[in-house]
């Protein structure tokens, strides 16, 4: 663990977003949309905790995290960084809550989604993008330029938003299973170091020559009004509408309605699996009665077969799985608008 301490802890963090003059004082902050729940920032705080993973980021990415920690304690913020999970816990709980600005994971969804699992629930998070897909982070602006970053931890608001857990693990953006899967099982089983885009060629072709697509057996939860059973051959499960790739499959997901939105695939083959993916890129997919949507609380998948699920990009296991939402579980402090060109 490297603990920088600040320069000059008698200067309020908030100092680089003072509001006017004669503005009275702090209110309760406001989302900066319709969507999320906001929450009231009263004390200014000053540790700043940042979590980086050894297998997330490479080359130009890690030299921006001795960035991001200079200009923090340049700010007069107290700045602990490790890359040890048991010592960011510990520096989280032994750190009064109305003096932790932000906790900054620095990789990509399965970093953010673990460090959020392993901390309190409103635990402000402000992730810090070096994966491969960065899909949580782009959806919300989140970008791994330190001065941006800075920028978020000082004035961006705090909004709550919903996660998910499947079978006991919990999740941010989406959960799968089937042939999608597979291919991150594949990745899983072959990975070494960091990903890119092009490391997933490999298993998809492995996938697409082996995979037999099995049934799946779904089930929503008895106290959803939609409560109903039904039989694919592969289900997606999404808090948040993002994908791999930018493919946009489950567009009308909501991060903050308290449901998982279920797509559904009935067909089992790789001419359907192209035939899908086809009508995602043209956005056709939607209309088609094979594609099967449906909100719900809770969802349980099962199948007689070896079939493997993923969440936020992952390898997660085998079916059976169990998968439910929580409302409010994630605390962000949302990046604030673009400022000038001049702000350094």
């Amino acid at each position: 663990m490297k603990l920088v301490p600040s320069e000059n802890h008698a200067q309020s963090p908030d100092s680089a977003a003072v509001p006017p003059a004669g503005a009275g004082p702090p209110q309760a902050a406001k989302p900066l949309s319709s969507r999320g729940k906001p929450v009231e920032t009263i004390v200014p705080a000053e540790t700043v905790v940042i979590c980086t993973s050894p297998k997330a980021g490479s080359g130009r990415g890690a030299e921006r995290i001795p960035q991001l920690v200079q200009r923090l304690v340049d700010q007069g913020l107290r700045v602990v960084c490790s890359d040890r999970l048991a010592e960011i816990i510990d520096t989280v709980a032994a750190t009064d809550p109305a003096r932790l600005r932000a906790v900054v994971p620095a990789g990509g969804d399965g970093t953010i989604s673990l460090i959020a699992d392993r901390l309190p629930i409103g635990t402000p998070l402000v992730p810090f993008p070096m994966g491969t897909e960065n899909l949580l982070s782009r959806y919300f602006g989140f970008t791994n330029d330190p001065r941006a970053a800075v920028r978020t931890i000082l004035s961006g608001r705090l909004s709550r938003w919903d996660a998910g857990r499947a079978n006991g693990r919990l999740f941010l953006v989406m959960v799968s299973c089937g042939w999608d899967a597979e291919v991150v099982r594949a990745m899983h089983l072959t990975r070494r170091g960091h990903i890119g885009r092009l490391s997933y060629a490999k298993p998809i072709v492995h996938a697409v020559r082996k995979y037999h697509y099995p049934p799946i057996m779904v089930r929503a939860s008895e106290e959803d009004a939609e409560g109903s059973s039904f039989e694919c051959r592969g289900a997606l499960m999404f808090n948040l509408p993002c994908y791999g790739g930018g493919l946009k499959i489950e567009p009308d997901a909501r991060g903050d309605d308290g449901l998982l939105d279920l797509c559904a695939l009935q067909y089992g083959s790789t001419l359907s699996t192209l035939r899908y993916v086809a009508g995602v890129f043209s956005g056709r997919h939607r209309t088609w009665k094979d594609f099967r949507r449906q909100r719900a609380r809770r969802w349980y998948l099962s199948s007689p077969s070896r079939v493997s699920y993923q969440i936020d990009g992952d390898y997660g296991g085998r079916l059976p799985l169990d998968v439910e939402c929580l409302p409010d579980r994630l605390t962000l402090r949302i990046p604030p608008p673009a400022p000038d060109r001049n702000w350094s």
